[in-house]
């Protein structure tokens, strides 16, 4: 007989977030065969009763599911195992703290919480509680980005020298925002363009080379478009223009170290500028340069790693030197992660991996894996982008 389901509780299902992430990233992967193998929605707490009862009755949730209109009543439910965060950035805090102090298990989105005080309190609470602890940065098992890890560990382009990110955002580039995205403006809130893009991208980047030395990190950062105009996404017109305080472009550039570096020193460089790239150019485009080649992984559409393999999506090649051309390197998602949409498949591995362990099915224990993105290592990497906005001075 198969080990019961993790019974889990949602925070942030709602039928009228302003955006979908609970119902596009998490629902899916819940929802499916495997995901009723593994888990068990037996809860859901929104900011009234009324509206988790709307999302349970909306979603077609079994009608046994519990709706809860606050995280303190949702804490002492002795029938939920895990509690899954999806709700803007300035109200995780305040959403998970009595559900760790109850030592249940909590995933949280990124960013972790709006200021790093917060952060830190979450950290030692779920150490007092013992808590098992999951942080959103899931794109790091990303198949694409699985494939480059392999690659610079097969040693396909020898011993790695240096590593060159150039990013863009592309749909905020207009000066023009939805309503419901005003708060990226607002540096105060904790989520925005830097925490949020830079952030992802830069875990995933991390996570592949090693994290950056401390002290060797040069950040520069600038707004250059500080008057953004919001838009009512019901009528398409400008409802009102506010000024930012969150730079629109940083670059980084500094030395990380790592087992794929052997250990020694390795040049790591990032430009991330706001809006489209130049036409003809992609979205992304990450080169690492070793001793007997260059890998080079482009995504046409942006820097989320949700595309598909080829051209179009996410884009994979390997140059050895003395070969006149690159050659394309394979890579492709799981039979399992084409059940579900873009959004949900590295979602998908994370959390299907926390369950296996868990229930005491998975082939080891990954969250003593150094790739676990638990509270402590989220914690630090949030203090890495503090630290590169504080270079920030408008």
């Amino acid at each position: 007989m198969s080990p019961p389901p993790v019974r889990v509780a949602i925070i942030g299902l709602s039928k009228a977030a302003t955006t979908s992430w609970a119902s596009d990233a998490h629902l899916p992967y819940l929802l499916i065969d495997a995901g009723r193998e593994r888990f068990q929605i037996v809860a859901l707490c929104n900011s009234s009763v009324f509206k988790a009862e709307a999302a349970i009755e909306a979603y077609n949730l079994d009608p046994t599911t519990k709706a809860y209109g606050s995280p303190d009543d949702l804490a002492a439910d002795p029938d939920v195992d895990l509690v899954i965060c999806s709700t803007r950035v300035d109200t995780h805090y305040a959403a998970v703290l009595p559900s760790l102090e109850a030592g249940k298990d909590i995933y949280i989105e990124w960013p972790i919480a709006s200021n790093m005080q917060d952060i830190q309190r979450l950290v030692e609470t779920a150490r007092k509680s013992g808590s098992g602890t999951l942080v959103g940065v899931q794109r790091r098992f990303a198949p694409s980005v699985l494939k480059i890890k392999e690659m610079v560990d097969d040693g396909a382009i020898g011993k790695l020298l240096n590593v060159n990110v150039t990013a863009h955002s592309g749909a905020l580039g207009s000066g023009v925002w939805p309503r419901g995205l005003k708060y990226f403006a607002e540096r105060s809130v904790g989520g925005n363009l830097i925490t949020i893009l830079v952030g992802h991208l830069m875990d995933v980047v991390e996570s592949t080379v090693g994290t950056y030395i401390p002290g060797t990190v040069h950040a520069h950062t600038q707004l250059q478009s500080p008057n953004v105009a919001i838009m009512d996404p019901s009528t398409g017109n400008i409802v009102e223009t506010i000024r930012s305080n969150v730079p629109d472009l940083m670059s980084l550039h500094g030395f990380v170290q790592s087992a794929r570096t052997n250990h020694e020193p390795v040049s790591l460089t990032l430009h991330y500028q706001q809006g489209f790239p130049f036409p003809g150019t992609p979205a992304l485009d990450w080169i690492l340069t070793g001793t007997k080649g260059k890998i080079r992984l482009v995504d046409a559409t942006g820097v989320s790693f949700y595309g598909g393999p080829g051209p179009d999506g996410v884009n994979i090649q390997l140059w050895k030197l003395g070969d006149e051309t690159a050659e394309t390197v394979n890579w492709a998602y799981s039979e399992l992660q084409l059940e579900v949409p873009p959004t949900a498949r590295a979602m998908q591995t994370l959390l299907y991996s926390y369950a296996d362990a868990k229930r005491g099915v998975g082939k080891d224990d990954v969250k003593n894996s150094s790739d676990w993105p638990d509270l402590k290592s989220g914690a630090a990497r949030a203090l890495e982008v503090e630290e590169w906005l504080s270079s920030f001075k408008g």
